[in-house]
Formats: C-alpha cells, structure tokens, sequence
C-alpha cells in the first residue's frame, strides 16, 4: 500500500507543479489542468489482484457496451433519448477508463511477462481554481485509480470526480 501512496502523491504532486511531461510517465490517462491548484489524499483503498487476461477482457467487454450503447442511442425515439443518453455516456466513460487501465498495464511491465495485476482505488480532495472554475477555489472528491504489474511501478489510469465515476469493474 506504500508503494500506491507514493504514486499517487507523486502523480499529484506533478499534477500541481504542472509539469505535464513527469505526469505522462506516471499516468496513461490525461487529468488536471492550469485549474489544478494540488488535492489530499483522504483514503487508500485495498490493493486488488486481477490477471492480465482477465482486464484484457473487462476492456473488450466495455467496448462492446460503448458500441451497443451508441447504436441503440442512435435508434432512439425522443421518450427513450434521454436515458439512452446517460447510458451510453456512461458506458463510454466506462470504457475510456479500462482502455487506460490496459495502457497502464503495459507501462508497468515494461516489457516483462508478468500476468498479475494489482489494482488500488485512492479517495482525494481536489482543489480546483482560477478564472474558469471562479472568483474561489473549489474542492471536490475524486476517485484516482492506479494499476501495478508484479515488481513494476505504479500507473495511475483514471481520476474523476466521484459522481462522474463509472464504475463497472471489481476495482
């Protein structure tokens, strides 16, 4: 659990500075901005172990789902639009995330075999700011997720805000 804690302060840490270059090796998602002011790390989940395989599969089955969700959104009458709606943005957030997830992965074998995964959710407060969040600083809970293979670093892959998280996955 150290391990995560340090990547997920250190990828935070680089959020704050805005050193984006520091950020893209730490993480294969693409989260803050000039509005990220820095965030607290408020609980480290419990470390869960997956294979490859098994993400592998999680990914492909969420693309499926963004594809199916599309389609029947696209098929749509106006009574059924707006639920398809949430349902398809939902899915495609879904899928976003476990296709980082997948990225993440890679980067953390770095070309080694190992097929178990460890995977921990970590709670933070965000303090956003600036001219295009207001005249003040906001703070909101966000859930940042991060992936590690057998003795290689930790990847973040996804960080939301926490009512705009996906979910629909064991992590």
């Amino acid at each position: 659990m150290r391990a995560a804690r340090h990547a997920a302060e250190r990828y935070l840490a680089t959020l704050a500075a805005h050193d984006w270059a520091a950020a893209r090796s730490l993480a294969s998602c693409h989260v803050g901005g000039p509005e990220f002011r820095g965030a607290t790390l408020l609980r480290i989940g419990v470390s869960q172990s997956m294979s490859t395989r098994t993400l592998d599969s999680l990914a492909g089955a969420a693309r499926d789902e963004e594809r199916r969700a599309a389609v029947e959104l696209a098929a749509a009458d106006e009574e059924t639009a707006d639920s398809l709606g949430l349902r398809a943005d939902a899915a495609a957030r879904r899928s976003r995330m476990l296709g980082d997830a997948v990225r993440a992965a890679a980067m953390s074998r770095a070309g080694r075999a190992d097929s178990v995964l460890r995977v921990c959710r970590v709670r933070v407060r965000v303090r956003w700011g600036g001219p295009l969040v207001g005249p003040e600083p906001v703070d909101r809970e966000h859930l940042l997720r991060a992936v590690a293979a057998g003795g290689g670093p930790w990847i973040v892959f996804s960080m939301v805000a926490r009512d705009r998280d996906p979910g629909g996955g064991p992590f």
